[in-house]
């Protein structure tokens, strides 16, 4: 019989109480459960717009407090909560991440952040989101400001006096001083 083989293989009484334990409890490799890895979330406000919307979101460390490297995971989700694109990768001071989409929905789409807790942390991340419609019309500039006119006033208060000149200036006009020159 192949379990007498297993009883009468092993060396003395520990390897037959072992080769016994395997066969009545079986083995398993996952006896110990891994820690869970702790995470923090962060999301940004929802953004609505047309589809075919450009939606660009980015996250960058923009302290240098820890100078640390740390993987995170971009996502764009929509207000259902689905994800609608993701990437992983490193963030620093100098190496942001960018994931860009193009939406299928109208509704709104907001941009998560995924990163560990540890030993090696973002000293002050910053998420953006973006999103705009290549197709439309960019808005008129504003119309030029009016061009500014900038009257200067002269005056003599007593001939016995110094000659004064007052300036009176609209906003934005610099005041500018003329000496008084007798008649």
């Amino acid at each position: 019989m192949k379990t007498e083989g297993v009883m009468t293989g092993g060396t003395g009484v520990v390897g037959r109480a072992l080769a016994l334990m395997v066969l009545v409890c079986g083995l398993t490799a996952d006896a110990q459960q891994a820690p869970v890895a702790q995470v923090a979330r962060v999301k940004t406000a929802a953004r609505t717009g047309a589809i075919s919307d450009t939606v660009v979101a980015s996250v960058v460390d923009t302290g240098i407090r820890t100078g640390a490297t740390v993987t995170v995971t971009l996502r764009l989700r929509d207000s259902a909560g689905a994800v609608l694109a993701q990437t992983t990768g490193a963030v620093n001071e100098g190496l942001p991440l960018r994931l860009s989409y193009k939406a299928t929905t109208a509704n709104g789409i907001f941009a998560e952040v995924v990163f560990p807790i540890g030993s090696a942390m973002l000293s002050a991340p910053v998420v953006t989101l973006e999103r705009w419609n290549r197709l439309a019309a960019p808005p008129p500039p504003p119309p030029p400001p009016p061009p500014a006119v900038c009257p200067t006033y002269i005056s003599r208060p007593d001939e016995d006096d110094e000659p004064v000149t007052l300036c009176f200036t609209a906003p934005d006009c610099v005041c500018k001083v003329e000496p008084l020159l007798p008649q």
